[in-house]
């Protein structure tokens, strides 16, 4: 599962990186919901499936300028990284990025899961 989700991020990257309005990703129903979490926060214009694929609208400001400025994923097959509610408002106070979070209900931010008073896994982290 975790090597979808580094392709799905490296080909945002990747796209960010050219220019393109879009990018195409296989279908998970995983890395759907973590991209729709982003999508949510306003760092792309859209998340659709097509075709069995995950479309992803790419959002530039008025300059032309990515709005995402890094994407990286945090938690690796080889090392899990989980945070419990408490370290989570640690982590809040001192980020301006994102964290997305695999929780006991579901795929969410690290502000919606400090609200709902859980942890869990970092997926990946935006700025």
């Amino acid at each position: 599962m975790s090597c979808l989700i580094a392709d799905g991020l490296s080909k945002v990257k990747n796209a960010i990186l050219t220019g393109r309005e879009e990018v195409k990703i296989r279908k998970s129903n995983f890395i759907h919901k973590v991209f729709e979490v982003m999508c949510q926060e306003g760092f792309f214009n859209g998340v659709s499936i097509v075709d069995g694929d995950i479309v992803i609208s790419l959002k530039y400001d008025n300059f032309g300028i990515p709005v995402i400025r890094k994407l990286s994923m945090v938690s690796k097959p080889s090392r899990r990284i989980y945070l419990g509610k408490s370290e989570l408002s640690k982590l809040r106070k001192k980020r301006f990025s994102l964290l997305v979070l695999s929780t006991s209900e579901g795929v969410m931010s690290d502000v919606e899961a400090y609200n709902r008073g859980i942890g869990g896994e970092i997926v990946c982290e935006v700025y």
